[in-house]
């Protein structure tokens, strides 16, 4: 896949001299020259009108691990360098929103993150890296630092029940070598960042809220990240870009009812493959892709027969069914009753209904 790299031309350009979120916080203080608003374990930063808005904050906890949140627009891109010969942590990236670009050993390996998506990446103590945040977008990104010489100590024993490669990861406290991963992350995880970006607490209660939810979400993107080195886990794993294909695809079928697609098309439609989108769909909705079509032609022919008097032949051409004989069955498979009789019992009244076919929806 080409890659578009974010122009570093007229960007905002902060030095870092300790990689850590309050190192970050003040290096953006005093570039912005603006205060840190300090509230307990939170750190936050109000972008100035000039540069852009929104705002970006920070928590620190024990043991090494933070959190920093941008929830941002930015009039110009924003460039964070970090120094050489100092351990850098191990970073995860979440990217909900806009789009970020990571540099890292010395600027020779490079990756770019869309919404969605998510990086596991450690730089090695002796090269530099930088991120880049591009401008006119709305940033919506979760950047979860562990401090490895700090955490090793509380996690080591767990580390056995990890993959190799990422438990090494953990262990390389000084940051001796380079490690990248990069998905989209799944329902889960997405559910969890919009958890963290909702808080409204106040105090110890939004600090432990922020930090139990951090380690959720750090614990969800290591579960994930151990599914996806087994190959038949992580082809049914069901992330955040697959759920927007399947109500994607729930959205083609309920808008076209008489003449829905079937799975093959429904698949390339969307962008996902067959097995995934019939997986998923079930997973989201309780039901197949078939029994959920079935179900909404269903309810809309009753609609169209019991509030729009539509005599039982057309409502169901209407919806797609061919055979008045076998949409008569299914129908009074799903409401114990012919759809013959809603007419009868349409006739005396003219009454109409404020149902309509959005209900279906």
């Amino acid at each position: 896949m080409a890659f578009i790299h974010l122009s570093t031309r007229a960007m905002i350009e902060i030095k870092v001299s300790s990689p850590d979120v309050m190192g970050i916080m003040n290096a953006l203080s005093g570039h912005l020259n603006v205060p840190i608003q300090e509230d307990c374990q939170k750190s936050t930063v109000s972008i100035p009108h000039l540069v852009g808005e929104g705002e970006i904050s920070a928590f620190q906890f024990q043991n090494g691990l933070e959190i920093l949140i941008l929830q941002c627009i930015l009039n110009e891109g924003l460039k964070i360098s970090f120094p050489k010969n100092n351990p850098h942590p191990l970073n995860l990236h979440f990217c909900k929103a806009g789009k970020f670009e990571h540099h890292l050993h010395n600027d020779s390996l490079f990756y770019q993150l869309n919404s969605l998506s998510v990086s596991i990446s450690s730089n090695p103590a002796s090269s530099s890296q930088y991120c880049l945040f591009p401008k006119g977008k709305e940033l919506v990104h979760l950047h979860v630092i562990i401090h490895r010489h700090l955490y090793l100590s509380k996690i080591e024993c767990d580390l056995e029940y990890l993959p190799k490669a990422i438990a090494e990861v953990f262990r390389d406290a000084q940051a001796q070598r380079h490690f990248l991963y990069q998905s989209d992350y799944s329902m889960d995880v997405a559910g969890c960042m919009q958890d963290i970006l909702n808080e409204q607490y106040e105090g110890l209660i939004q600090a432990s809220f922020v930090e139990s939810k951090v380690l959720e979400l750090l614990s969800l993107q290591l579960h994930q990240y151990t599914e996806e080195t087994d190959p038949v886990k992580s082809a049914s794993t069901l992330r955040q870009c697959d759920l927007n294909a399947i109500l994607a695809a729930r959205d083609i079928l309920l808008q076209d009812l008489d003449n829905a697609p079937i799975i093959v098309e429904l698949s390339k439609k969307v962008g996902i493959n067959q097995q995934k989108l019939k997986q998923g769909f079930k997973a989201v909705f309780g039901e197949s892709i078939y029994k959920y079509l079935q179900k909404a032609r269903l309810e809309t022919a009753k609609i169209l027969i019991e509030d729009g008097g539509l005599p039982v032949g057309d409502a169901a051409s209407k919806v797609g069914y061919t055979n008045k004989s076998h949409f008569a069955r299914q129908f009074k498979r799903q409401y114990g009753l012919l759809p013959s009789a809603l007419t009868r019992k349409a006739l005396p009244s003219k009454k109409t209904s404020s149902r309509t076919l959005e209900s279906v929806y």
